[in-house]
């Protein structure tokens, strides 16, 4: 099991509009952003088409957390950063091939990725009673 942190909130929980959904979102992502969204948050539904859209014309792709964290000898700080236990921070290599949505790394950047202009980004919807 590994431990996940995501840098970018969406504050969907707040009940705001889509609008501000989707500011808070494109305005704060960057590569290997996680972006937090809430299942049972209202508008969410409404805001997400255009963030989708709108990330993927700047190059995003949606990737699974599993194609950009580190497996061994690494550990996440306290931003979300992956750490080698040796206490120096480094960067990950992903593909960027895979396009399924669902969670990522924040502040991990892609080797591969880079070469081919494409940044990796994802969002993670928590459960809410």
């Amino acid at each position: 099991m590994y431990a996940i942190q995501w840098d970018v909130d969406s504050l969907d929980w707040k009940e705001i509009c889509a609008d501000d959904i989707y500011k808070n979102v494109t305005s704060k992502v960057k590569n290997g952003s996680i972006v937090l969204f809430h299942n049972a948050a209202l508008h969410t539904p409404e805001a997400l088409p255009r963030i989708i859209e709108t990330l993927q014309k700047e190059n995003y792709q949606f990737v699974t957390v599993d194609n950009l964290i580190y497996k061994d000898n690494y550990k996440i700080d306290h931003t979300g950063k992956q750490i080698k236990c040796d206490g120096t921070s480094t960067t990950a290599t992903a593909s960027s091939e895979t396009t399924s949505a669902t969670a990522s790394v924040s502040n991990v950047e892609t080797t591969k990725a880079e070469t081919t202009s494409a940044k990796n980004i994802s969002a993670i919807a928590t459960a809410v009673k």
